[in-house]
């Protein structure tokens, strides 16, 4: 049975296939193996072109031992191809899965340049004892037609604007307020068939032939010493290594983040604190890196504590936060970061701004780490205007160094996050994410001077449901990673 003429049928994950090459079953940690993935259609027909969005993730249960990576050799004819070298021993599970399928790509890809997501600014005024308020939808980009107010950055260009209240006792001197506009994400739903819909809700599923099971053994009888030997002739974590990135950068063991790429070392609270004394910490981005913040300030108590009760909830979420330690001489800033950030409620103006800015004013030295984490809230925007603010943020940075080559910058790159519905799903697809993340590597490529935390790796091989804020181990080993970076091991 063929297809209608002109009919694309969509991947299915009921006769795509997985299989490992080689016909073999039993593997010794060191060796590599591949993977074989087929693409076909609900009419078990092989598909001729590619564009899938697979994953595959290895997991040993008796140990937690997991690692994964985005499949990237399409060979364009509905064949896959993946390699990854075996890490730990144990009976372990080959996980193939369906992220998304080309189709529900190319819906994605066709409403991504629209706004879908439009903000909100509030304006609030005092008339005679009556406090005035009204919601005005705002863009990250001109407004030509009818009146609105222009918020355009002054000094990063960087264009805002607001549609001009409509109370006659208000202006646009009277934003004092950003937020949500809580109807805009609905408008998102008419942009795309009931067809389309459903492909774009058939997303991480597994296909035939998945879990693959195979049995890996160690030469040796202690595995793990080995491997601690052999992360010990890592280099130490410095900036520059992220130009070398490999997938998948590292390993879960026990659910500790082992890196490929450099010793991460493993901080308790002492030590943590030791490294980070006659620090200044400055942390901005949105919640994601906010985390790091929140652990730092929460799990080293009393020692290292926040400073006063944040009045409000701006405060709470946005900043301006801080944290000192006045033994160890240490502080710890956190700001969010300005529009088009999506925050769920509204925020004080007064509190907010861009990222750049904030680099461009900081005073810093050798002691100053400045750590930076963009990207989920530009889901529902373009691409292009991504790629603006991040290269924003790279000039930033060079002039930063210009001025204070020790300074240390480390970047964090996305993460995973779980999905409610479709609504959801076409703001905030992991394809979204994922070509966001790559757009700031590549902006970065050509940059030695900053670090990298591979938040990517770590939480698509992380062994906890995927979601937006993740779990504690895994923040700890983000912690441990950007520790790494502030006190490299010394490798004389």
């Amino acid at each position: 049975m063929a297809a209608a003429p002109g009919k694309v049928l969509p991947t299915s994950k009921v006769y795509s296939t997985a299989e490992l090459l080689g016909n073999r079953s039993r593997f010794k940690v060191g060796e590599t193996i591949e993977i074989r993935i087929t693409a076909k259609d609900k009419l078990n027909v092989t598909k001729t072109y590619g564009g899938d969005y697979f994953r595959v993730k290895l997991f040993t249960a008796t140990s937690r031992s997991s690692t994964a990576f985005d499949v990237t050799n399409d060979l364009g004819n509905g064949t896959y191809l993946a390699s990854v070298t075996l890490r730990w021993p144990g009976v372990t599970g080959i996980y193939v899965t369906l992220v998304h399928c080309s189709e529900a790509i190319r819906v994605l890809e066709r409403i991504r340049p629209k706004d879908r997501v439009v903000l909100a600014g509030r304006f609030t005024k005092q008339v005679n004892g009556t406090n005035i308020v009204e919601d005005r939808p705002c863009v990250p980009h001109v407004l030509t037609d009818g009146s609105a107010c222009n918020f355009t950055d002054r000094r990063t260009g960087y264009p805002w604007f607001c549609r001009h209240p409509t109370n006659l006792s208000l202006s646009c001197d009277d934003w004092h307020f950003y937020g949500p506009n809580a109807s805009s994400t609905l408008d998102i739903l008419p942009m795309v068939t009931e067809e389309e819909k459903a492909l774009v809700l058939m997303h991480k599923v597994s296909i035939k032939g998945s879990p693959i099971t195979i049995d890996v053994q160690n030469d040796t009888e202690d595995w793990f010493d080995d491997m601690t030997r052999f992360q010990r002739t890592l280099p130490p974590c410095l900036p520059g290594q992220h130009l070398k990135n490999t997938a998948p950068s590292g390993f879960f063991h026990h659910d500790v983040w082992y890196s490929h790429q450099c010793e991460i070392q493993r901080f308790d609270k002492e030590g943590a604190l030791s490294c980070i004394s006659n620090k200044r910490i400055y942390i901005y981005g949105d919640s994601t890196v906010r985390q790091l913040y929140s652990y730092l300030s929460s799990q080293y108590k009393p020692t290292l504590i926040g400073t006063g009760k944040r009045p409000d909830r701006t405060a709470r979420v946005a900043g301006p936060m801080t944290a000192i330690d006045s033994t160890h001489n240490i502080t710890i800033h956190f700001n969010f970061h300005f529009a088009p950030a999506r925050p769920s409620s509204f925020l004080r103006l007064d509190a907010l701004d861009y990222v750049v800015n904030r680099i461009d004013d900081l005073e810093a030295d050798e002691n100053t780490v400045v750590v930076i984490g963009v990207g989920t809230h530009f889901t529902t925007f373009s691409l292009e205007l991504y790629e603006e603010r991040i290269r924003g943020i790279k000039d930033a940075v060079e002039r930063l160094h210009a001025r204070s080559p020790q300074t240390l910058v480390v970047l964090k790159s996305a993460n995973t996050r779980e999905h409610k519905n479709v609504l959801h799903l076409l703001c905030n697809s992991e394809w979204y994410i994922k070509t966001i993340d790559q757009k700031m590597r590549q902006v970065f490529s050509d940059y030695p001077k900053v670090s990298l935390i591979d938040a990517w790796d770590m939480t698509v091989a992380q062994n906890f449901r995927s979601i937006v804020h993740p779990k504690p181990p895994v923040v700890f080993n983000l912690l441990n990673y950007l520790m790494s970076f502030i006190c490299p091991k010394n490798k004389k």
